[in-house]
């Protein structure tokens, strides 16, 4: 689902927010009220307002019950950016709606949302403050945030892998031997026990939600991680936020690759091939599913065959390392204002920060 223009109003101040609020009927027959911002018939998009002292103090902008866009009478020139809900509302869509509301195009990329203007590029976070030129259209963020970025150390990865490198020789001599390998797929998810729960149990392909982490991050220094993890239904229930889904799948995740890399270097120093096998296989698995997804099923059997590319394997494993030895072989920098990279790597820095605590 997306906004355009034409759907929901441009608005740029307090004034034009209060504005559009007074002008708009509520829908008839919604407790609480619900004043729709836009097209009556697309109430998920909606506009209210906060009092104090029977005085208009804010009007919020809010795409299913989940407050985006803010303006406050205090500082009525002033855009307050709210990047955060307890019930999970597609980045995409959240996108469209903040681009439609301050006529300014926003993306998401690389998970994260992002305002262009030409060179310039602006990452939205919770309780951003931005001002908008009507003349140049320009936004200029009034609380700019530090953004960091990750660079790999090839040197310390290298280092690492060293201790694994007769596993590494194994891989590499088992797919000249056999390009392909043919097997029972209840075989292979059984032969690594530790893996059951996973998201995808037969994966060792990290999948790490970096938004998900950065609320985590940020819930944890101000001490209220429970709050950001779960959410009162509107049945008295409690459940978990999609952060809480997502937080309980990294760290099972994670834990189980740590483990995965104690075993594998036990098995390199005792040499214990059998073991090595079974990891070998299930990074086999991991490197044909991410080149064809289901094309390693074989149709009407049980079975999958494994393309063993010994570069893809090596590969992912340093993925992994990345993971499990973020704070060696990671190094942060300081990231220049306006501009965006994809970092890649900044998803298992912050999941080592997190989880190897």
């Amino acid at each position: 689902m997306a906004f355009t223009y034409g759907q929901l109003p441009m608005v740029v101040s307090f004034y034009d927010a209060l504005e559009i609020y007074n002008n708009t009927k509520p829908i008839r027959g919604r407790s609480p009220e619900v004043r729709p911002l836009g097209l009556r018939r697309r109430h998920e998009a909606s506009i209210d307002v906060r009092h104090e002292e029977g005085v208009v103090t804010e009007v919020i902008l809010s795409l299913f019950r989940n407050p985006v866009i803010s303006f406050r009478a205090a500082d009525p020139r002033v855009i307050h950016f709210h990047a955060t809900d307890k019930r999970y509302v597609a980045c995409t869509t959240r996108a469209s709606f903040i681009e439609s509301v301050i006529g300014l195009s926003c993306r998401l990329n690389d998970h994260k949302l992002k305002i262009y203007q030409g060179d310039h590029v602006i990452e939205v976070f919770d309780g951003m403050k931005a001002q908008k030129d009507i003349q140049t259209w320009r936004l200029t963020v009034l609380n700019p945030q530090t953004r960091y970025a990750y660079r790999a150390n090839r040197a310390a990865i290298n280092d690492v892998v060293s201790k694994y490198d007769e596993f590494i020789n194994y891989c590499k001599s088992m797919s000249k031997v056999a390009p392909e390998i043919t097997m029972a797929l209840d075989e292979l998810m059984t032969i690594t026990p530790e893996y059951q729960g996973f998201h995808s149990i037969l994966d060792l392909k990290p999948e790490i939600n970096v938004g998900a982490l950065q609320i985590l991050h940020v819930a944890k220094e101000e001490g209220r991680l429970e709050e950001a993890m779960y959410y009162d239904t509107d049945n008295g229930k409690r459940s978990k936020t999609w952060v809480g889904v997502v937080y309980e799948r990294i760290r099972q995740q994670y834990e189980a690759l740590t483990a995965m890399l104690d075993a594998l270097l036990d098995a390199c120093n005792l040499k214990d091939y059998e073991a090595m096998n079974q990891y070998y296989k299930q990074l086999a698995f991991s490197t044909t599913s991410m080149r064809s997804r289901w094309g390693y099923r074989i149709n009407h059997t049980n079975k999958v065959r494994l393309e063993c590319d010994h570069k893809g394997i090596i590969n992912l494993f340093r993925e992994i390392i990345k993971l499990t030895h973020a704070d060696k072989v990671l190094k942060k920098e300081v990231l220049a204002e306006g501009k965006s990279i994809r970092d890649k790597n900044a998803k298992y820095a912050l999941a080592n920060q997190f989880f190897s605590n």
